[in-house]
């Protein structure tokens, strides 16, 4: 990752047990797609019960999200005529 991880707690007390779940989850994201630039995590205990369901349910979505999007993009790539730019 090229930008520090950014975690927030807003409602809810720190605890190093959390942060280290989710830099972990970062980390796994990031294997996935190397050119992912910036994370930024707010905690919020308002939504949720218990923290380290949300954070599980959160990055499966952002999983899921990243798989599908490097998947499009792999896609469009390799169906792209050669003198077409990538970014167009």
């Amino acid at each position: 990752m090229q930008n520090q991880v950014q975690i927030s707690f807003h409602g809810f007390d720190h605890t190093d047990a959390v942060e280290r779940n989710i830099r972990e989850r970062v980390t796994k994201l990031d294997k996935m797609f190397h050119r992912i630039t910036a994370c930024r995590v707010v905690v919020e205990a308002e939504h949720h019960d218990d923290v380290n369901t949300a954070v599980r349910d959160l990055f499966s979505t952002m999983e899921r999200r990243l798989k599908d999007y490097v998947r499009r993009r792999w896609h469009d790539a390799r169906h792209r005529p050669a003198d077409q730019p990538l970014d167009s």
